[in-house]
């Protein structure tokens, strides 16, 4: 199976996943679209096999979903011969990453993958200034209220931190780049 392929499959339908670093053992994990929906409703645990931590209710997944549409849409000029708008988001996403050229999909498919997962692990705030920005908190609109939160968050599952500002976005990967991020504020 390829590297597309796999990914695909990871988005669209349940699959086997290793849990445990000691000895290897499978689980069935959800499709991560169908988590994502859950996730929409708030009603997800990360595919139950992996990860029970329940995503927490806010815009993230919608925005996620509103990405991978636009995305379809706008990278795949024949999409409207296969009539990719019609169809539900699974088998839209598994038609288009087979239209494209393959290191574009698998480049989208990977991020969608990444920003799923990411809903579903442990994040902490930090309270200093970003380095890039300098932005200390961001306005969160969750429907009827406007949160404050701080605008760095690391997460140490995947040795990740990054801005929440939407201006800057800016990301830091693995215990170098965090170390200097902790330099810096």
């Amino acid at each position: 199976m390829t590297r597309l392929s796999e990914t695909i499959r990871e988005l669209t339908e349940d699959h086997a996943v290793n849990i445990g670093t000691d000895h290897i053992r499978l689980a069935t994990e959800a499709a991560l679209l169908d988590q994502l929906e859950d996730a929409k409703a708030g009603t997800s645990t990360g595919g139950g096999a992996v990860n029970r931590q329940t995503a927490p209710l806010g815009i993230d997944p919608l925005m996620i979903e509103q990405d991978i549409i636009r995305t379809i849409h706008t990278t795949s000029p024949i999409a409207d011969r296969y009539g990719l708008a019609c169809m539900p988001l699974k088998p839209r996403v598994a038609t288009w990453g087979n239209l494209i050229p393959e290191a574009l999909a698998l480049a989208h498919l990977q991020d969608w993958v990444g920003r799923i997962r990411a809903l579903f692990l442990h994040y902490q705030d930090l309270d200093a200034p970003c380095p890039r920005c300098g932005c200390r908190y961001v306005l969160i609109d969750e429907g009827d209220q406007v949160i404050r939160q701080a605008a760095l968050v690391v997460c140490k599952e995947t040795l990740t931190a990054s801005c929440r500002n939407w201006e800057c976005g800016a990301v830091w990967s693995g215990a170098d780049e965090l170390h200097n991020l902790a330099a810096t504020t």
